[in-house]
């Protein structure tokens, strides 16, 4: 071939090249921001109950048939005006949520109710207790993280001691389990009860385990589990308080993160070795797995029972196959649209409750929560609280 032909040749290749870099950063990895929300929000429905839509939604859909109808528009709507970092929702269909800069307000019958006008700077996580009476948020101070309980009741703050990891509330009281760690390696796995007085922290185990995070699904099983990433491995392990033994449940996967039922029923994902994608699979109490059909994150899930899981699942699934999960969901570089499915993993049906299409606008869920057969969820494009029935 000709010098010059050659040069052509090579140059014709490297603009290809680049093109395609280019389409794929465009395209597949998102640019860093959420997109702009489109389309009508979600309206409430005319019922008695002007705040939720109404749940009385029946259909039967067969084994793994995904082309069930969708749920009619009015049991469809957008609960919050403003955004929400988490929130709670009681049997009497009163909504509490933490907005970003740590406001906390209540919302019944439309009307909303301002219950801590303090702002809070760079606040890391806020949770509610299993009863939704207290709220728990956490934040940075210089080096430091902090954190502090808000009691709806007496509408006060209590400064809690400085320097937790990962604090979690029980499922059945006040306590906060979290970890204290220290320069040897090691980590100190921690109770304080937020519902006694002056109560003192209460050391339950010293850990040889670095910078990890946790669950408390049930009141004698605690998860402890290494930040998850597609490009390290992790490992996720059973603590028994009981017993106070430790036991791996996943070990060395990439991109490993999970999501528990308190009857030890979990979703775990775990990212492919390409660190392209994943899977999820259902694990019952008892180690039994069925891997799903689909992909989506844990955090994109709620647990209905045992066996019975709500998912929000990226319409785009080809997207997902490619993505580095849950880094790029986790840093806000990739975004979905959701349909919203019902899985029974005890005998494999699967059925589609809503579309992100029937909304006629972005839906990206996370937060995801079951109460009074209303599945509620925060939508990452906007931040506030959605309900659908269920």
């Amino acid at each position: 071939m000709k010098p010059k032909l050659l040069l052509y040749v090579l140059t014709a290749i490297a603009v290809v090249a680049i093109a395609a870099f280019v389409i794929y950063q465009l395209v597949y990895r998102g640019t860093g921001n959420a997109p702009a929300v489109t389309g009508q929000t979600g309206s409430l429905p005319g019922a008695a109950n002007q705040q939720f839509p109404l749940a009385t939604r029946t259909s039967t859909v067969s084994a793994f048939n995904t082309s069930g109808g969708n749920v009619p528009s009015s049991q469809f709507g957008i609960i919050s005006n403003d955004p929400a970092l988490d929130y709670f929702v009681s049997a009497a269909n009163v909504v509490t949520l933490v907005e970003p800069e740590g406001i906390v307000e209540s919302i019944a019958n439309n009307v909303t109710s301002v219950l801590s006008t303090s702002t809070i700077s760079d606040i890391v996580t806020a949770s509610f207790s299993y009863d939704g009476r207290k709220v728990l948020v956490t934040y940075r101070v210089g080096t430091t993280t902090q954190a502090s309980v808000f009691d709806l009741a007496t509408q006060a703050w209590t400064h809690l001691p400085n320097g937790m990891q990962s604090p979690v509330w029980s499922p059945t009281n006040y306590q906060i389990a979290y970890l204290v760690p220290s320069s040897t390696g090691s980590e100190t796995l921690t109770t304080i009860d937020t519902g006694t007085a002056n109560a003192k922290p209460a050391i339950i185990s010293t850990l040889a385990m670095e910078d990890m995070s946790l669950q408390w699904p049930n009141k004698n099983m605690i998860i402890i589990s290494d930040r998850p990433s597609a490009y390290t491995t992790g490992s996720v392990w059973l603590f028994n308080i009981s017993s106070k033994t430790l036991s791996p449940v996943i070990y060395e996967n990439l991109g490993a993160e999970s999501l528990w039922d308190a009857s030890g029923s979990a979703l775990i994902f775990s990212a492919r070795t390409n660190n392209a994608g994943g899977q999820l699979v259902f694990q019952n109490a008892t180690g039994t797995q069925r891997v799903f059909s689909f992909g989506t994150l844990p955090s994109k899930c709620a647990f209905g029972s045992s066996v019975v899981v709500y998912c929000a699942v990226p319409h785009d699934q080809s997207t997902f196959s490619v993505a580095r999960l849950p880094d790029e969901y986790d840093q806000d570089i990739y975004f979905t649209d959701d349909d919203f499915y019902r899985i029974d993993a005890g005998n494999g049906s699967l059925s589609e409750i809503f579309s992100f299409l029937t909304a006629n606008q972005n839906l990206d869920a996370t937060q995801m929560k079951v109460f009074n057969n209303i599945l509620f969820f925060v939508n990452r494009y906007d931040q506030k609280i959605y309900a659908l029935a269920l």
